[in-house]
């Protein structure tokens, strides 16, 4: 597993790990995957692209690993990337942003919704179920957050709705006065 151990996600990873080791227990408490125990092993990706490949480097060239979890940061997926495919090993990833899918790339396999059906299932409930057609968008400034923002606000504007305000923020802010 990639995880963010340091750097500005380093919380996160925390999350990322014990919901990790939670399904593992599971899994071998259940028999395991083919009758064996599986055993999770990380590596700090730092929070970085270069930390990234680093991480996953490190864990490719363990011959007995056999699937990896990496980054669920699409700039990070993407800088590993060209190791995956010299790998050839299944690498499960979070990374949201939709050319990821299209990368051509067959052993990246993605765990999570893309950006722009995110922001197409939020706009719909928002406006169709809830009847909200006033939207302000606040999100990071990151490029998950830049994405994210574009998303949604591409799919509320199909429906009518443009925001009204589309704000972002630097990560680690804390100073949200306007």
């Amino acid at each position: 597993m990639c995880v963010p151990v340091t750097g500005p996600a380093a919380e996160q990873g925390l999350w990322a790990q014990n919901g990790a080791k939670l399904a593992l227990a599971a899994v071998n408490k259940a028999g395991g995957v083919l009758g064996k125990q599986v055993e999770l092993v990380i590596e700090d990706d730092q929070t970085t692209n270069p930390g990234i490949v680093l991480a996953f480097s490190k864990l490719a060239a363990q011959s007995d690993i056999v699937a990896f979890l990496g980054s669920i940061r699409s700039t990070q997926v993407q800088a590993m990337a060209p190791d995956v495919i010299k790998v050839g090993k299944p690498v499960m990833i979070g990374g949201t942003n939709p050319d990821l899918t299209h990368s051509g790339n067959p052993w990246l396999f993605r765990f999570r919704p893309n950006d722009s059906y995110s922001g197409r299932v939020i706009a719909d409930f928002g406006v169709n179920t809830l009847g909200k057609k006033k939207w302000a968008i606040v999100h990071s400034t990151d490029a998950f957050g830049t994405a994210g923002g574009k998303a949604l606000t591409e799919a509320l504007t199909k429906l009518g709705a443009p925001p009204v305000l589309d704000q972002g923020y630097a990560n680690q802010s804390q100073d949200f006065t306007p």
